[in-house]
């Protein structure tokens, strides 16, 4: 199941699907409020609970950005650690430098795209733009521009 089909069930669907199937990743406790947020498929669902009243008041899915950097940047220091899927351990600073590599090449493919620009003008565009001539050439942003062609329309 992907973000779209999620969004499409009715709210006691979801809420089943989540408890069901849903991995628990972390929460933030507020004064007032409890965030649950949960890993599913290749997305993520937020949960807003109530710990006085034992209600929940609502479900937000979403596949990335700046509602995940709560959960992983908002609670952490620069003593934190991060352990990478691959690559040495990395710093919060490190961390927060390649989400905002993704974030602009992200931003850069996607418009590019909408303009029905080739592939080869896009790579040359985020070469131009984000100064990029690291990590993985043109395969990292032949990626990327493969992500926004398969993300569901909204």
């Amino acid at each position: 199941m992907d973000l779209s089909e999620y969004i499409s069930k009715a709210k006691q669907e979801q809420w089943e699907i989540l408890w069901t199937k849903g991995v628990f990743i972390k929460q933030i406790l507020l004064e007032d409020s409890t965030y649950l947020l949960y890993a599913l498929n290749d997305f993520y669902v937020e949960m807003e609970f109530f710990p006085n009243s034992g209600n929940s008041k609502s479900l937000f899915a979403f596949t990335y950005g700046n509602y995940l950097d709560r959960y992983l940047l908002g609670n952490s220091d620069e003593g934190t650690k991060f352990i990478p899927g691959h690559g040495p351990l990395s710093t919060k600073k490190e961390v927060q430098k390649y989400r905002d590599l993704l974030t602009g090449m992200l931003t850069i493919v996607e418009e590019l795209t909408n303009e029905e620009m080739s592939i080869n003008d896009i790579i040359a565009q985020v070469k131009v733009r984000m100064d990029y001539n690291h990590y993985s050439g043109n395969d990292f942003i032949m990626q990327v521009h493969r992500s926004v062609q398969n993300k569901p329309k909204e």
